[in-house]
């Protein structure tokens, strides 16, 4: 509890400092003018890119889903994907999303080593097409970034060593057995002579046999080429989505010189730069990469609103929509497992 006040607190100062940002260099009158004059179809078009950005992490969800287990509906996939959607917000290096959609997804009648080798697997999905997805784009739009950012290519690899760094420690936990094993075994151990865990023996075979089924379901998920490809065209245009809203906010400035392409890539390297900020939400990272990435396509005049609009899109919707699900949507929506 003391932990999530902590995070709530972070999240205050967070969004203080991006009203800072906004509205640092006019008054609270002009930034509400310029606001006011935005184009509200553009916002629109960007709103609903962030509402088809989580449905198709639905989708990704849903298709493993009853790929494995069967008589999943929509609903109750959308619904795992903002609870996941709000802890992610609300928690540091976004940790707290897959525990919650865990629990959600046993309740609702998936068995805790299938739900665990969905989650695996879409995170996989996930970070090896954002991985590659930033490779491509770095490829065709290095020179242009390159002669604008300083040091450009040094956050770039930072980005995909973190990136690389994460899939490769996935994978180990999800292929290696006997690493598994012996890590969790490590673990269990250290909470047994710390008395946490009362009968280690017992707690010891549940895990040997979770982890068994565990490696099965994510063996037989990746077997299925037909899902695979599914999910991962999904993915893929679940991140083109995302990547997409600052350039119609861009447009909803009544700006429209810049290269909807360039936009595009420079929120894809935002997006992989600061997905490892250590703060909820990626507070302070998110909120710079905007600044150094997009002040080449905004004016000074405009650039804070800019962000302003951005991270309330893309972020406090999360927030508020994930957090209103959390909320008021109780129940678990059962599925019937074969």
């Amino acid at each position: 509890m003391k932990k999530g006040w902590i995070n709530i607190f972070v999240l205050i100062i967070a969004a203080f400092f991006l009203f800072y940002l906004a509205s640092s260099g006019q008054s609270l009158e002009s930034l509400w003018q310029q606001l006011k004059t935005l184009n509200g179809f553009f916002l629109g078009v960007a709103f609903l890119l962030m509402v088809l950005y989580w449905l198709l992490e639905a989708g990704v969800l849903h298709s493993i889903t009853v790929f494995l287990h069967g008589g999943q509906k929509f609903l109750g996939s959308f619904k795992t994907t903002m609870i996941g959607q709000f802890f992610n917000s609300v928690t540091p290096f976004a940790t707290g999303g897959q525990p919650a959609q865990l629990v959600n997804m046993i309740q609702a009648g998936v068995p805790a080593s299938g739900a665990s080798s969905i989650l695996t697997v879409k995170f996989l999905i996930y970070q090896t097409v954002l991985t590659i997805y930033s490779i491509f784009i770095l490829f065709f739009k290095a020179s242009f970034f390159r002669l604008k950012i300083p040091r450009f290519f040094f956050l770039a690899e930072i980005g995909f060593i973190v990136n690389s760094f994460v899939i490769a420690l996935t994978l180990l936990f999800t292929y290696r057995r006997n690493f598994t094993k012996r890590l969790l075994t490590f673990v269990y151990n250290l909470l047994a002579k710390v008395k946490i865990i009362k009968d280690p023996e017992k707690s010891k075979q549940t895990l040997e046999t979770g982890l068994e089924k565990f490696h099965s379901y994510t063996k037989l998920i990746f077997s299925n080429k037909t899902v695979l490809f599914k999910t991962t065209l999904f993915t893929l245009f679940q991140l083109t989505a995302f990547f997409l809203i600052p350039y119609f906010i861009y447009r909803a400035f009544g700006f429209n010189t810049a290269n909807w392409l360039d936009i595009l890539a420079a929120d894809a390297f935002v997006t992989m730069v600061t997905s490892f900020i250590p703060l909820p939400g990626g507070s302070g990272g998110a909120e710079g990469g905007f600044y150094l990435f997009f002040r080449l396509f905004f004016t000074p005049a405009s650039i804070g609103s800019a962000l302003l609009v951005w991270r309330v899109w893309t972020f406090y919707s999360c927030l508020f929509f994930g957090g209103l699900t959390v909320l008021f949507v109780k129940r678990p929506v059962k599925i019937s497992t074969p």
